[in-house]
């Protein structure tokens, strides 16, 4: 989302050493599928990291690593610091979901192997909105969609309007066979979700493929046309 890049900026501006701003930053932008730009802000924090904790250095390595080609040792690093620092969330994000660090690896058993990464990181989060999200898409991925519901459902609760959380509720009502409540659930959710949204694209493109499954085709061009094509959709091409 911009808001989130403005906010960020603001902090530069406000602190133009502040290196963690710039790590975030970063992260913004490969999220986004800006390469060039996620390098730069990078190796802005590099450079900047001087003067930080150590905490604040491995946050930093660990998304060097991963922006510069050398996944498998961000994801390395990524376990040895959440072994003394469960709860940096900032610092577990990058392996978690199906575009993360696992889940983009090709690897045979990524799906049980993220269930391994976060399900013993639950008793440090406790009811922790986005840490449910984490947890309840691992447990999906491992066809505990049921579990994975329920979890959605509590995270959801406490913050409505997670654009991530809407859409692994979504895939989990589809697990369970439920797809009419699936697609009625994001047709609800999305026409106040920004069209900059990370998820955006993605999202209107799953209540298309919903409703083509429901055989209601004269509702699904419409919706593709005005918010998935490359013309119309302004968020990365998931």
């Amino acid at each position: 989302s911009p808001h989130v890049e403005m906010t960020l900026t603001a902090a530069i501006e406000a602190d133009p050493n502040f290196a963690m701003a710039y790590t975030a930053l970063a992260r913004q932008h490969y999220l986004s599928a800006r390469a060039g730009e996620a390098r730069e802000a990078i190796e802005k924090a590099v450079e900047l990291s001087a003067g930080v904790s150590a905490r604040e250095k491995a946050h930093i390595e660990i998304f060097r690593l991963g922006m510069t080609g050398k996944p498998p040792a961000s994801l390395e690093l990524m376990k040895e610091h959440l072994n003394t620092f469960p709860r940096d969330a900032f610092a577990l994000a990058p392996a978690c979901g199906v575009f993360g660090l696992i889940g983009f690896s090709g690897r045979v058993n990524r799906e049980p192997e993220q269930l391994a990464l976060v399900e013993p990181l639950a008793a440090h989060y406790g009811d922790d909105w986005w840490f449910l999200s984490a947890h309840a898409f691992a447990l999906l991925e491992m066809g505990q969609w049921a579990k994975g519901l329920e979890m959605i459902e509590r995270s959801m609760a406490q913050f409505p309007r997670n654009a991530h959380g809407a859409h692994i509720l979504a895939h989990c009502l589809y697990e369970g066979g439920e797809d009419e409540r699936a697609a009625n659930y994001l047709e609800e959710w999305l026409p106040d979700y920004d069209s900059d949204g990370l998820l955006h694209c993605h999202a209107w493109w799953l209540l298309c493929l919903l409703r083509v499954m429901q055989g209601r085709l004269d509702e699904v061009w419409p919706m593709y046309d005005a918010h998935c094509v490359p013309a119309k959709s302004t968020s990365p091409s998931i």
